[in-house]
């Protein structure tokens, strides 16, 4: 024996420990996995055929027996019969190639032939003819033999080929291949079998398969789980920062055939018992809208099954109606995932490979099944969000126009009421005026009800008019209009407003009208002999205007609600009119300036509101 033989077989004696080794961490992961477990067989059968190779060639250098020498001619061509039919169906199993039944029918069949050749090694007569020096053995197989590992063989490469995307990992495929081709150069080369050189070319190549499937399943899953998190994150941000549902759904399949590197997404909704087809990604849209009942198709089917199903072949194991006309020659691998929220089911998210591509594996499974739940909640509050803006649509529709259709006729009754108070003063009796001035009172304050509906439609549907003007002018005009109001109920209102105040772009009408209805409502809840306090300062980029009072406060409970329309922190003061509508209007005209309101308040020693308005930034806009 050559000294370059010895070095191979002690290379390849490292060699197979390592991939023994790897195999017990692929195994101690996953010991369920059927490629796994024909990975395991095959490793075996790769020891098998070492052994052999080795007895034989040591028994040859130390010319023991001719009988050891056959039992290691016996335990190569045992090992080498197994590495063939295993490999062929490690190809196959690993691609997904062939259907199950035909996996069943091959696995007896590959049974067959490694207990036939079991027998016929050590029972019947020897299949290979071999020549033996202390350098070299050569085999001679037979014909039938020869043909039977060659066709193996070269039905592995063209699995290999065809299947290429199919392998998780491209190492796999290499690995497939050079065992194929090393078992192709101990038929056709017994020169180069001689040397050694197809089994080291096989054993590197098992080695390589190890590394492959300990790379797969352990260390890409270890090193991809940040990358995963970050990849929810993503997820999650692009899903819930939009909220029109069409923009959602074609957001959530894109990013799902992104996380799964596939060819194509699409997602059903659920309607009245039916499935509609609501958005694809990478498909023909005009599919969109396409119906399927509830039980038809992968879709329908998990959404009653309520779990997820994988098919990995469509074409070949899909037998119910498609999902889609063409989604028997255009689908391949598949993925469906019920989107459930609560108990009930929103719709299905499928993703799809073309029939050329790869395989779905159970970590892509879970991945799908994790998105699962987000893209349902994300859907639910798309569809809540839509239902909230149909009926603030119709809610405002019917505010405007019922504000609109009491114009004309509360106009005619205070004109009316009007002409009463002029021309009755001597015709009728006092008890008649005081009702005709009760009257008055409460067609104002209507008045002012309606009027306060139509400057809030106006600011949120129209836009402002903008226009430089002084800080202190807009204040004191709104002041003013109240001292009045202020005195009667002995009120100090005082202003406080540092010289230095930059202009103010904005629209002066209704920040005027803001800053009133603040002073107003401090006047309302401020007693008798208070204090009204309204001042300003320049924070940054930013004015800041504060309107303080000493009055009743704010409940704690009820600061958070107070700027919602018709909304009012103490009905129970009957003796203090008010609509509702003061502060809702404060915060639509600051929303409008891109500013924000906000207050501080203790029940019984005050409340202070706050409204900050961007310098600049609002000429843009």
């Amino acid at each position: 024996m050559s000294a370059l033989n010895i070095i191979s077989l002690v290379v390849d004696s490292i060699s197979l420990t390592l991939a023994v080794l790897m195999l017990l961490l692929v195994f101690w992961q996953d010991s369920h996995s059927l490629p796994n477990a024909l990975y395991g067989l095959l490793t075996l059968a790769m020891i098998i055929w070492f052994g052999g190779a080795l007895l034989e060639r040591v028994a040859v250098y130390i010319e023991a027996p001719i009988g050891l020498i056959g039992s290691g001619i016996r335990l190569a061509e045992l090992g080498l019969t197994s590495v063939c039919v295993l490999l062929y169906l490690f190809s196959v199993v690993l691609t997904g190639a062939y259907s199950r039944y035909f996996l069943r029918v091959a696995g007896v069949g590959a049974a067959a032939i490694i207990v036939y050749q079991l027998f016929i090694s050590y029972v019947a007569s020897n299949p290979i003819d071999s020549t033996t020096d202390v350098n070299a053995i050569t085999y001679s197989y037979g014909l039938s033999w020869s043909l039977l590992f060659g066709l193996l063989a070269v039905a592995t490469l063209f699995v290999a080929w065809q299947q290429r995307r199919k392998f998780h990992d491209s190492l796999l495929r290499v690995g497939v291949s050079g065992i194929a081709i090393g078992i192709l150069i101990e038929l056709i080369s017994p020169q180069l079998s001689s040397r050694l050189i197809s089994l080291d070319m096989c054993v590197a190549s098992t080695l390589l398969i190890s590394y492959a499937q300990v790379r797969a399943q352990i260390i890409q899953p270890l090193t991809g789980r940040a990358s995963q998190l970050k990849g929810f994150r993503d997820v999650g941000l692009a899903i819930t920062s939009r909220l029109q549902l069409d923009e959602v759904l074609k957001t959530i399949a894109t990013q799902a055939a992104d996380m799964l590197h596939a060819d194509g997404a699409a997602i059903y909704l659920s309607h009245d018992s039916v499935l509609e087809l609501a958005a694809v990604y990478n498909m023909p849209e005009r599919f969109i809208g396409q119906r399927l009942a509830l039980g038809e198709g992968l879709a329908g089917q998990v959404a009653v099954d309520r779990r997820v199903s994988q098919v990995e072949d469509y074409q070949r194991d899909w037998h119910g109606l498609p999902d889609m006309q063409y989604a028997r020659q255009a689908f391949g691998s598949v993925v469906a995932v019920p989107l459930v929220f609560g108990n009930d089911v929103m719709g299905v998210l499928i993703v799809v490979e073309n029939p050329s591509g790869k395989r779905f594996d159970r970590d892509d499974v879970r991945l799908l099944e994790m998105l699962g739940p987000q893209a349902a909640v994300a859907i639910t509050n798309s569809r809540l969000f839509e239902k909230q803006q149909e009926l603030d649509r119709l809610k405002n529709q019917m505010i405007r126009m019922t504000s609109h259709d009491l114009k004309n006729p509360l106009f005619a009754a205070m004109s009316h009421v009007e002409l009463l108070q002029e021309e009755g003063k001597d015709i009728l009796t006092p008890e008649m005026l005081a009702d005709v001035d009760t009257t008055w009172t409460q067609l104002q304050r209507m008045n002012r009800i309606i009027s306060g509906i139509l400057d809030m439609e106006r600011i949120q549907s129209g836009t402002p008019t903008y226009e430089e003007f002084a800080i202190e002018d807009m204040i004191g005009i709104a002041v003013a209009e109240l001292r009045h109001q202020a005195a009667a109920h002995t009120i100090l209102l005082e202003t406080e407003l540092p010289v230095n105040l930059p202009a103010l772009f904005g629209d002066r009408h209704y920040l005027i009208q803001a800053v009133a209805n603040l002073v107003e409502n401090a006047i309302k809840y401020t007693p008798d002999h208070g204090t009204i306090r309204v001042s300003a300062e320049q924070i940054e980029d930013h004015v800041v205007l504060h309107i303080a009072d000493n009055g009743v406060g704010i409940p704690p409970d009820a600061q958070a609600r107070i700027f919602e329309r018709f909304y009012r922190a103490h009905p129970h003061m009957e003796q203090v009119n008010g609509t509702g509508l003061g502060l809702s209007l404060v915060k639509a005209v600051t929303d409008a300036h891109g500013g924000r309101v906000w207050l501080d308040s203790q029940v019984g020693q005050g409340t202070t509101f706050h409204i900050a308005l961007p310098l600049s930034g609002i000429k843009g806009v």
